[in-house]
């Protein structure tokens, strides 16, 4: 019995390019999040979400994929491997025909680049945020030295040391 791969191919392919949509779409809000442009942030933002749950689906769908061939396959290994944290796709490529077989490297290697690469700009745009929070708080401490450390109330709760409002832009 042949076994087909298609509908695997077809998910990792839908799984590329929505991590790469994902990727893309996190360089275009940490631009819009330095340009302050936060009507561009939200629509981005929107954006992100359904590209998250596309990936979310694909992911979803791979793994039944991975389980369906490994269900259909008669490997002992796979079966055991299934039962323990569910089938790798590296376990499949040794039951696939060589073309496929070359195919779904290729596939699994731009897989793994896109995931790298939604990592990266994540980080960029978590580094990028962190650096300012930070920035913003020193400028804060050293305009407003008396707001530096903890203040309490008389019953002993944490409180803020002036309770009046600080407006730095009016576009934040």
């Amino acid at each position: 019995m042949k076994l087909s791969v298609e509908p695997l191919k077809k998910t990792l392919r839908a799984e590329i390019e929505a991590l790469e949509r994902v990727a893309e779409l996190e360089r275009l809000i940490r631009n819009a999040v330095m340009e302050r442009n936060w009507s561009q942030l939200e629509t981005k933002l929107h954006e992100l979400d359904y590209w998250s749950s596309r990936v979310m689906d694909a992911e979803e769908t791979r793994r039944d994929c991975l389980a369906e061939f490994a269900d259909s396959s008669f490997s002992e290994e796979l079966a055991e491997s299934e039962s323990d944290v569910g089938v790798a796709l590296l376990d499949i490529l040794q039951l696939a025909p060589f073309a496929d077989r070359t195919e779904l490297t290729e596939l699994y290697r731009q897989l793994k680049i896109a995931v790298m690469t939604v990592q990266s700009a994540t980080y960029g745009l978590q580094s990028y945020v962190n650096a300012a929070a930070e920035t913003t708080q020193a400028f804060l401490e050293e305009l407003f030295p008396s707001h530096k450390g903890k203040h309490y109330s008389r019953n002993g709760s944490a409180a803020s040391a002036d309770r009046r409002a600080l407006v730095l832009d009016h576009q934040l």
